[in-house]
């Protein structure tokens, strides 16, 4: 994945380099730098797709937990 890439997704997300810099325990400066690299470490795009299937996941649970506090048949 290029730094083009990366910035798109992010944006896909809603998160900034600062959010995902602190995530993964890397400084802002340096999430910044990579944009003077032909590629991203490996593990970004996992990385990113990890978080969005479980953001995914996290409002599936909060939509089933409101029906079933609700009472509501599934």
């Amino acid at each position: 994945m290029n730094y083009s890439e990366f910035c798109a997704k992010l944006d896909a997300l809603g998160l900034s380099k600062k959010d995902f810099g602190t995530m993964v325990g890397r400084s802002h400066n340096s999430v910044i730098n990579w944009s003077q690299a032909a590629e991203l470490p490996a593990w970004v795009d996992s990385w990113l797709e990890n978080y969005r299937k479980a953001r995914l996941l996290d409002e599936i649970a909060v939509k089933f937990s409101e029906i079933y506090s609700k009472g509501q048949e599934i």
